[in-house]
C-alpha cells in the first residue's frame, strides 16, 4: 500500500511584516496558499465566504492549479483559470461563486504606500488603476517564476525561508505592479479622466483622522464641494461624504479585529473628536455597533 502524503488545507507564507525601498512601503498582513479542499473547507465553516464581504486592504488572488469563479458588488463575475490573478481594492465588496475540484491558489492581504518620487510614478498608477475596480490579468513568466520559488521554499523548509518568502514576496509584488501598469498603458487610457479625484483620494487617505470634511477635500483640489460630488460619482460611483466615512471606519474595523483596543481607544488613536461619533459612524456603515461587530466577529 502507498504512503499518501496529504497536503495540509492551507499553509502560512509569511507572517505580518513590513519593507521599505526606493519605490513603496509595503505592508504585508497575510500570505497564505490555499490547496485542494478550499471550497469544501472554509466555505463549510465559514458562511461569510459566499456572501458579499470586504476587506480593509488589498486583496490579490492567483489561481495555481484549477479554476474558480467570483462575483463583485458590481454584479460581475470573473471566471479565473490557472495563471490568472484578481486584486480587489478596500472595502471592495466580493465573494467566491465556485472552485474546481483540484483548485488551488496564493492569497496576499497588502498595504501598499508609492513613494513621492520618480521611482514610485509606476506604483501610484498601480494603485490608482485598482481603485473600485477589480479587473482578471494573466501572470508573467516572472511571476510564476518567483511562485514556484515561494512554494518550494515553504514546502521544503529551507534553511532561512522565511527571511526568503519576505523578500521574494517583495519581488512578486513589483512583478504584479508592472503586469498591472503595463495593461494599463496598453489599454490608452488613463486610470481616472479626472485627476482631481486622486488628488482627493490621496488627501483623504494621508489626512481623514484630522477632522477633515468634504470643504476641506474640495479646496484642497480647488473645486467647490458640488463639483467633488460629481466627480466622486462619475469616477467612483459613490459620494465624497461616503468614501470618507467608509475609509474612516474600514480602519476602525482594522483595530477591532487585529487589536484587543477597547472601542474608547481606539476612537483615540483615530482622532474622533468623541467615542460617540465613532460609533455613530460605524453603526452606519456596518449595520452594527463596533462592540456588537467584534462580539460577533469572534
Amino acid at each position: 500500500m502507498n504512503n499518501v502524503v496529504k497536503k495540509p488545507f492551507s499553509q502560512k507564507l509569511t507572517n505580518h511584516f513590513k519593507t521599505e525601498n526606493n519605490f513603496f512601503l509595503l505592508t504585508v498582513a497575510c500570505a497564505v496558499i490555499y490547496y485542494e479542499g478550499w471550497d469544501t473547507g472554509i466555505k463549510k465553516n465559514n458562511p461569510v465566504q459566499k456572501k458579499l464581504h470586504y476587506h480593509s486592504r488589498f486583496e490579490y488572488h492567483v489561481v495555481l492549479h484549477g479554476q474558480c469563479s467570483m462575483e463583485d458588488e458590481r454584479g460581475v463575475i470573473s471566471v479565473l483559470k490557472e495563471g490568472d490573478f484578481i486584486i480587489f481594492p478596500p472595502n471592495f465588496k466580493h465573494r467566491i461563486l465556485y472552485e474546481s475540484q483540484d483548485f488551488s491558489k496564493i492569497l496576499i492581504e497588502y498595504d501598499l504606500t508609492p513613494k513621492n518620487t520618480s521611482k514610485g510614478a509606476m506604483y501610484k498608477s498601480f494603485l490608482h488603476s485598482l481603485i473600485n475596480n477589480a479587473e482578471v490579468y494573466a501572470s508573467s513568466e516572472g511571476m510564476k517564476r518567483i511562485e514556484k520559488i515561494i512554494i518550494s521554499n515553504i514546502e521544503n523548509k529551507y534553511a532561512d525561508y522565511s527571511c526568503m518568502i519576505k523578500l521574494l514576496t517583495e519581488a512578486y509584488i513589483i512583478e504584479i505592479a508592472r503586469v498591472v501598469y503595463k495593461n494599463g498603458k496598453n489599454s490608452g487610457h488613463e486610470f481616472f479622466d479626472d485627476k482631481r479625484v486622486l488628488a482627493a483620494v490621496e488627501y483623504i487617505h494621508e489626512n481623514c483622522f484630522y477632522g477633515i470634511t468634504v470643504s476641506d477635500v474640495a479646496s484642497h483640489v480647488f473645486i467647490s464641494t458640488k463639483q467633488l460630488q460629481r466627480i466622486f460619482e462619475k469616477e467612483l460611483h459613490k459620494t465624497p461624504s461616503q468614501f470618507l466615512l467608509e475609509y474612516k471606519m474600514s480602519r476602525v474595523r482594522e483595530l477591532l479585529d487585529e487589536t484587543d483596543m477597547s472601542v474608547s481607544e481606539i476612537a483615540d488613536s483615530l482622532g474622533f473628536s468623541n467615542v460617540d461619533t465613532m460609533i455613530k459612524g460605524f453603526k452606519k456603515y456596518a449595520g452594527i455597533t463596533p462592540g456588537k461587530y467584534r462580539k460577533w466577529d469572534t
